[in-house]
């Protein structure tokens, strides 16, 4: 899955995380770090699965834990129109 930006879409990093502004509305959407570093993940090109394998550590949840919450911040963005597939 290739993920990118919508055109209207800035970043900005807080250091606690990611805040994502809409200039379409002026809505901001603010991710925290695990988010930010996920959507960083995607957007530089990799697959849910190598993100997922990116982030898991030896504490973390299970890899299929890890998909199930790429896929569901994957699409709240898309619904929020932040990126595009």
């Amino acid at each position: 899955m290739t993920l990118r930006l919508a055109p209207h879409v800035n970043l900005v990093d807080t250091g606690e995380g990611t805040v994502m502004l809409s200039e379409n509305d002026g809505r901001y959407f603010q991710l925290n770090r695990t988010a930010a570093i996920s959507l960083k993940l995607l957007l530089d090109g990799k697959t849910l699965a190598e993100a997922a394998d990116r982030l898991r550590g030896s504490a973390s949840p299970a890899f299929e834990e890890i998909i199930a919450d790429l896929e569901h911040l994957v699409g709240s963005l898309r619904e929020a129109k932040l990126v595009l597939p």
